[in-house]
């Protein structure tokens, strides 16, 4: 073999040997590694309104509170979801959706208006300068909470039947 033959074949096996290695770490690597930690939102408010101690005792106690009123009143929305949906296998008749449309409607508006409550209380707790971090979370509620969904895509404006 030729020098020049030597140095191709030599190429050759350092792009496979590259190739390989980045197929390997793609392969084994987190697709989420480059993204920061998401925070729990319980952290991400106290640490971006940096609450003080005493704030942190009264906020924890609102959390606490908080969970036990939506308890209650998230196992009345899926009680609700599930009778019906139970409902399809009812053969006694044809069931009305309409009923359960204000129920269940009634129900989720219940889980929203306590929400709402639980942020008015920690607004409360803010102090002037934490009012403005407080208002920028709200904007960025979506993100935080995770409860905001896009509405479904319309595949018929694609063109797409």
């Amino acid at each position: 073999m030729t020098k020049r033959n030597k140095f191709l074949w030599g190429v050759i096996a350092m792009l496979i040997i590259s190739n390989i290695a980045l197929f390997a770490i793609g392969f084994f690597k987190s697709p989420h590694a480059h993204l920061p930690p998401k925070l729990h939102p319980r952290m991400m408010i106290e640490t971006r309104l940096d609450l003080t101690p005493s704030q942190k005792d009264r906020y924890e106690k609102l959390v606490d509170e908080h969970r036990e009123v939506l308890r209650p009143a998230k196992q009345e929305l899926n009680n609700l979801k599930l009778e019906f949906y139970n409902s399809l296998k009812s053969t006694s008749g044809v069931i009305d959706p309409f009923f359960y449309k204000e129920k269940i409607l009634s129900a989720q508006w219940n889980i929203e208006m306590i929400h709402y409550s639980h942020l008015e209380d920690l607004r409360k707790l803010c102090n002037e300068e934490q009012l403005e971090n407080f208002d920028e979370l709200i904007d960025e509620s979506k993100n935080i909470f995770g409860n905001f969904q896009r509405p479904p895509r319309d595949d018929r404006s694609s063109g797409q039947e």
